[in-house]
């Protein structure tokens, strides 16, 4: 019996924690990353990053193919993201086509890998029903650096993020004082 309250509050625990399309992490536990960085921060003085994504025309290939096409490239596109960062790098579904990303310690490199990386994923189209669907993704970015507090990075990010899509979509804006 015990096993069985055991596996179930295990289960309770991770359905709590994390997106149940993505398996990613949920917002919930997102903060609580945002937390930890933040202690970092305070206490050692290792700056953080936050970027925060959204998938380009998300409605138009739900519109286009289907809702089950779109759920198709949320899982594709973020299982593709987590196998080219950092295992350290934490992403998490912060709602419906949004995705925000932690990166708990900030290097010179952080940028250029970030970009890299959201312009290899635009030049993968993947295959659905035998349908080629290309996605492309705009991403905001901020730092600790300049900014007291996650939420602070994360509006900033947000702000970032809101350029980038009124300029063209399909590219990474970072804060001028990151």
């Amino acid at each position: 019996m015990y096993l069985k309250n055991e596996a179930a509050q295990k289960k309770l625990e991770y359905i709590t924690c994390h997106d149940i399309l993505t398996g990613l992490m949920n917002r919930y536990l997102a903060v609580s990353h945002f937390s930890s960085c933040e202690s970092r921060k305070m206490n050692e003085n290792i700056d953080y990053a936050i970027a925060i994504l959204d998938i380009d025309d998300f409605k138009n290939i739900n519109d286009i193919y289907g809702h089950d096409c779109g759920d198709f490239i949320l899982k594709s596109y973020t299982q593709e993201l987590r196998k080219k960062l950092d295992p350290q790098i934490k992403i998490a579904r912060w709602g419906g086509e949004e995705f925000v990303i932690i990166f708990p310690r900030l290097s010179s490199e952080t940028v250029f890998e970030l970009d890299t990386i959201r312009e290899l994923l635009s030049l993968s189209p993947f295959i659905y029903n035998g349908q080629i669907i290309h996605v492309s993704a705009t991403y905001g970015m901020s730092s600790s650096r300049h900014l007291p507090s996650a939420f602070d990075i994360l509006n900033d990010a947000d702000s970032n993020l809101l350029i980038g899509k009124q300029n063209g979509k399909n590219r990474l804006v970072v804060s001028q004082k990151f």
